[in-house]
């Protein structure tokens, strides 16, 4: 390789990702090298081998000392390290890897020992958390969470959300000892991208001890002892084989003598160590381990360690091999998924051999074959078929025909044009007939047909739902009774849910094991198709409006199928409230099922006409207002905000018709949220909102005062939602969108500036109707009761037009009404919420009639914006307040030189001491407490008159903090009121206002100090 233009990964996977470099520098590395082998340490002397080379998903090779903390090194890192040289330098050394010359490192001795022990937190934390892959996986073999748990068995999620699960190792009196992190995919098998990780110590000498994963759970009143080597064999033979004690051993380099001493398992019941069917017992010893053998080793190479081990120390100990057959490299873990559950028991002759001294004897006479160093078996040509459980071998040397003659027990009634049982029992091992499920068992040399349930099911359809998937089942039992449910994956997928699920659907049972639902979930889930499920209804993503009985697209209603489906064509979409089977059910869906559409032979024009009778300007507003809300996703993908529309009136003068007639648009009115009730709060309105796309919500009972509804409110106004915790994820969280308009009626006219910029209000003082409005009602409410969707439809075949006219639009429509309502006060805020009404008349003019002009419409918003400006500017909170503090100077309840001093046009305030009789004062004029200390100080601040605090200011005998206000930029006069009071303007003496260091205004300390209150 040249050593010019040095690249390292080109370097690395010429050598075979770096592992052809270790050979060559590692001298007494083994070769070949298997995964997981330790030897001793290149850097430091040792007894015990502490280092080994692991390779990563991306094929490079690393060296790591578990003795040295947790550093990896790949081959050029290596280098570096050992020679004491940089980078370039070690590059250039891998480049010509085959003149290295080996090792010759000067070695340090090793670090003091120092055993650490995990926090308590790491069980707990892990405890936690019981959905990992491994726990889900288990739970559909039968396995019970509460085993799981006994078993401590945990999980965390790291930094890139995966979720990997926990073993803790708990020794007989309780204290943990570490930690081991597997991550295992849905099919409970290992990933081994990703190596098992254990607690480790960050600095050499540190180190984390193990015991004997499930020592804990040791009793020796058991008849056995089994010894295994992974954690997830032992956890499921104990669910499977509760009457043995179980014990994983950590694999091939795991526990170590002193584990099984201090563990007292050998002072229990004998112990079976078992070992894996793997094909490399069947290769000769000879060619399998040369080095191993010139030790002199009685043992085969794939000898379990634990068994060796045990047998030094005179343990009671015997090695069984369940299915000798096999060499699949399987472990009993993997029979157990299949459904098997071979024998365990001593080998025959058990008790016979127990004397001292005589240990050749009990090998001869416990090992298999294989085991000793003799002539192994021939390798066969093909590995030998694994039969079913149901289908056992005859005691007969005649087999061809055994496959044709289980089919024979097939009845042939469960043939038909469109079923073949055959191939059912070929590949999943049952078949269907008459509505039940039935296998075919060889017991002996006769076969037995059983069926293990009373119905048949199918899954319609896969649910892909943007948080937890689900699949659309139909069931059909022997009585031909057909039910159609939608479940959780993962209630269809664990055993004992899924019996839960199905027997609780009506008469539909299942008789059969774990591992027959196993094998029809397999049918199931082969044969399904995908399906959207539509979460929300209204606007979708995909381009249709979504009622719960279908959906309305390319100016076409397209209706569900009695199971929620709708098919367009290769897509295919779920609507839960369009499923009948929950037709008849209060308890679902219920705001879902009133957005239904019905084809009508009706016309805008006529809604319209009618509309504009019975409520006349006001109802030009509200009209335009719920239309806007048809497209409000689009406006609020353009301008960042949607308005509020606000309806002020007495009782009786018919905000709630006025609203309710525009919600017919989207089928039945969606009942009222009220604002004053703590039956909703906050966050439950926001769901509400987030429920539906492009709808109209009602909030009723609006109040001044209550901060918490004003924030809202005002959050509305930019669609700003609330976050909350994600299910799914241990940290995660997730945002709970604002995705309707928003009507809102009130007896109080809000008082707070910010949120009044945020509406548009109108206001209904009529309460009394002549005949003819009446009558006009009425026929307007039975017209809308009968389902008015049609028009609706016929607005949202103009959905293009918005979208594409919109932005120039509203910015002509902000402009021209600026211009129009030059003289009124209004903020740009209050000019865009009318212009985005004004901007969907214009578009929407274009192809539907309305009974009303622009110029009508624009004449009206002008009157309803000025007085909207007014209201603003005399009605609100700081408003409320002088007018308090006003009267409590005229009435003398406020006095000043103690509440307040007057200096030319300016007033400062004592304002902890004003306060106070301001909510005496505010409950007297106006009915209701005034707001609260910091609530108004902070709105007062943010006023005109507002100028500065001070915090050097004499009242009367006291120098006190407080704040000067703007007499001119007040709402009220009150130097009239002191003037009235006194006789005279010029009745205080200036020398008294201020401390004698503080002698004019000029000085008066403006710097914002702590009240004093």
């Amino acid at each position: 390789m040249s050593v010019n233009n040095l690249d390292k990964e080109e370097i690395l996977r010429a050598t075979d990702g770096g592992l052809d470099i270790f050979y060559r520098l590692i001298p007494h590395l083994p070769n070949p090298y298997r995964k997981g082998t330790l030897f001793k340490s290149v850097f430091r002397d040792e007894k015990n081998a502490s280092s080994n080379l692991f390779q990563a998903s991306s094929g490079t090779w690393y060296y790591k000392d578990f003795a040295d903390g947790n550093e990896n090194l790949n081959a050029i890192d290596f280098i570096a390290k050992a020679n004491n040289c940089d980078f370039k330098e070690a590059l250039k050394q891998a480049a010509e890897f085959s003149n290295l010359a080996p090792l010759n490192i000067e070695k340090v001795p090793m670090p003091k020992t120092v055993v650490l022990w995990p926090s308590p937190k790491v069980a707990t934390d892990a405890m936690r958390i019981s959905n990992t892959p491994f726990h889900n996986f288990a739970l559909q073999l039968g396995v019970t969470a509460e085993h799981l748990e006994k078993w401590n068995v945990g999980g965390y999620l790291d930094k890139e959300n995966r979720l990997w699960t926990c073993f803790l190792f708990v020794d007989r009196d309780g204290k943990l000892y570490n930690r081991k992190s597997v991550l295992y995919g849905s099919n409970g098998k290992r990933d081994k991208d990703f190596f098992p990780r254990s607690i480790t110590g960050r600095n050499p000498g540190e180190v984390y001890q193990f015991c004997l994963f499930g020592e804990h759970l040791f009793d020796v009143n058991k008849s056995l002892t089994v010894v295994v080597e992974s954690e997830k064999t032992a956890i499921l033979a104990s669910f499977f084989y509760p009457q043995y004690n179980w014990i994983a051993s950590r694999g091939q380099n795991g526990a170590q003598k002193n584990e099984f001493l201090r563990s007292g398992i050998l002072n229990g019941p004998p112990i079976l160590i078992l070992c894996d069917a793997d094909p490399e017992r069947l290769v000769p010893v000879e060619l399998d381990s040369k080095k191993y053998n010139a030790k002199g080793n009685k043992y085969h190479p794939k000898v379990p360690k634990a068994f060796i081990l045990l047998e030094e120390l005179n343990a009671n100990v015997h090695l069984i091999d369940l299915l000798q057959d096999r060499i699949d490299k399987s472990d009993l873990a993997d029979y157990i998924i299949e459904g098997l559950r071979p024998l365990i028991e001593l080998p025959s002759g058990f008790g016979s051999i127990l004397e001292p001294n005589n240990s050749a004897v009990t090998i001869k006479r416990f090992l298999p074959a294989w085991a000793l160093n003799t002539p192994p078996k021939p390798v066969p040509k093909e590995p030998t078929k694994k039969r079913e459980r149901y289908v056992s071998e005859p005691d007969s040397d005649d087999d061809e025909d055994l496959e044709s003659r289980r089919h024979e027990w097939i009845p042939k009634g469960a043939y038909n044009q469109d079923y073949n049982p055959k191939d059912d029992l070929d590949e999943y091992g049952f078949f269907e007939y008459n509505h039940q499920y039935w296998k075919i068992e060889l017991k002996g040399e006769k076969f037995i047909r059983k069926h293990f349930s009373n119905f048949t099911m199918k899954v319609l359809y896969h649910i892909e739902s943007g948080k937890t998937a689900r699949r659309l089942l139909e069931l059909r039992n022997i009585k031909g009774k057909v039910k159609t449910i939608d479940a959780e994956t993962k209630t269809l997928t664990n055993f004992g849910s899924f019996k839960e699920l199905v027997e609780g659907a009506g008469n539909f049972l299942f008789m059969g094991t774990a591992v027959d639902h196993q094998r029809i979930k397999a049918k199931l889930f082969a044969q399904e198709l995908s399906c959207s499920q539509v979460d929300v209804l209204g606007q979708n993503a995909d381009g249709f409006f979504a009622f719960c009985n279908g959906i309305y697209m390319d100016k076409q209603f397209l209706p569900t199928d009695e199971k929620g489906i709708i098919k367009i064509k290769d897509s295919a979409y779920y609507i839960p409230a369009g499923n009948k089977s929950y037709h008849n059910n209060p308890g679902l869906f219920n705001n879902e099922k009133k957005l239904r559409y019905e084809a009508r032979n009706i016309e805008f024009k006529q809604w319209a006409a009618m509309h504009n009778k019975v409520f006349g300007d006001p109802g030009m507003i509200a009209m335009l207002f719920a239309i806007s809300c048809l497209f409000s996703d689009i406006i609020f993908a353009k301008y960042n905000f949607f308005p509020l529309l606000f309806l002020y009136g007495e009782g009786g003068s018919g905000k709630g018709e006025l609203i309710r007639s525009n919600q017919f648009l989207f089928g039945t009115p969606q009942d009222p949220l009220h604002l004053s009730s703590d039956a909703n709060t906050d966050k439950a309105k926001i769901r509400e909102m987030a429920q539906f796309k492009n709808l109209v919500i009602c909030l009723e009972e609006f109040r001044n005062g209550n901060d918490k509804t004003v924030n809202m409110l005002k959050g509305l106004w930019d669609r700003f939602g609330y976050k909350r915790a994600n299910k799914d994820s241990s940290y995660g969280t997730e945002t709970v969108p604002i995705s309707s308009g928003v009507m809102v009626t009130g007896n109080d006219y809000p008082t707070d500036n910010p949120l009044l910029q945020r509406l548009i209000v109108l206001e209904l003082n009529k309460n009394e109707r002549t005949q003819e409005v009446r009558d006009n009602f009425l026929l307007m409410q039975e017209f809308q009761q009968a389902n008015i969707t049609s028009v609706t439809c016929q607005l949202l075949d103009l959905r293009n037009a918005v979208e594409e006219q919109f932005r120039d639009v509203f910015k002509d429509s902000s402009r021209e009404l600026k211009e129009e309502f030059k003289g009124i006060e209004l903020t740009d805020r209050m000019v865009n919420n009318v212009a985005v009404l004004d901007a969907i008349f214009k578009i929407v003019s274009k192809e539907l009639q309305f009974p009303f002009t622009l110029r009508q419409f624009r004449d009206y918003a002008k009157v309803s914006c000025l007085n909207q400006s007014k209201k603003m500017h005399t009605v609100s909170e700081t408003t409320n307040f002088w007018n308090c503090i006003n009267t409590g100077i005229a009435n003398k309840q406020i006095r000043e030189g103690l509440h307040y001093i007057i200096k030319g046009n300016e007033i400062y305030v004592r304002y902890n001491e004003i306060h106070n009789e301001y909510l005496g004062i505010h409950r007297n004029m106006f009915g209701t407490i005034g707001l609260p200390k910091q609530t108004i100080l902070d709105k007062l601040k943010l006023s005109k008159a507002f100028v500065r605090p001070v915090s050097a200011v004499r009242f009367g005998p006291e120098r006190t903090s407080g704040y000067l206000f703007d007499l001119n930029e007040l709402d009220v006069d009150i130097k009239a009121v002191v003037s009235y009071n006194k006789g005279s303007s010029d009745a205080m003496l200036e020398d008294q206002i201020f401390d004698s260091s503080v002698t004019t205004a000029d000085n008066v300390d403006t710097a914002e100090a702590p009240m004093p209150f």
